[in-house]
């Protein structure tokens, strides 16, 4: 069983209610409402694309809609699983993998020419994107480059307003 399924809150309910398909409607809705609470929808829904789930009702999606959302994302399933959930950070977590390669000296470069990318209507520049694909949420204040490298994105060397904040203070206290 894999480490999300453990933390779902489908873990420990009766599995047919999720094998209704598409001839209970009731059944679907007392599902989804188990799915909509659910803190591991994404983990859920991209091993539903992996496993070639054809009949569970997994993360909320019956399998018509699942098929529907990546016949939309052109088969692309990280597309399909932010458009299902709505979840900007795997669309990210995408486009930073695409452009970003690892350096050898343990920096990671970023490859893109843009500076700024739009997802979904809102501008992200690299060091921003960057952070959420690797954080999985928004940064606090700016996000700056720790290290001297130019276009470096490698998560040690990404900083926000937080985490400078308490290395400043550290050092403050390290100097009394």
């Amino acid at each position: 069983m894999s480490n999300w399924a453990t933390a779902a809150a489908c873990f420990g309910e009766d599995p047919e209610l999720f094998h209704a398909g598409e001839r209970d409607p009731g059944a679907i809705k007392q599902a989804r409402d188990i799915c909509n609470r659910c803190s591991v929808r994404t983990a859920c829904l991209i091993a539903a694309y992996q496993e070639g789930d054809e009949h569970a009702l997994r993360a909320g999606l019956t399998s018509r809609q699942r098929r529907s959302h990546l016949r939309k994302a052109d088969g692309n399933v990280a597309r399909a699983v932010a458009n299902a959930l709505e979840a900007t950070p795997v669309v990210l977590r995408e486009i930073y993998h695409l452009h970003a390669q690892p350096a050898g000296d343990g920096h990671v470069l970023w490859t893109d020419h843009r500076h700024v990318i739009n997802v979904r209507g809102t501008p992200y520049t690299v060091t921003r994107l960057a952070w959420v694909a690797l954080y999985g949420g928004e940064p606090i204040g700016s996000v700056q480059r720790a290290c001297r490298v130019d276009m470096c994105v490698a998560q040690p060397c990404l900083t926000d307003r937080r985490m400078r904040d308490r290395a400043a203070a550290a050092r403050k206290k390290a100097s009394v």
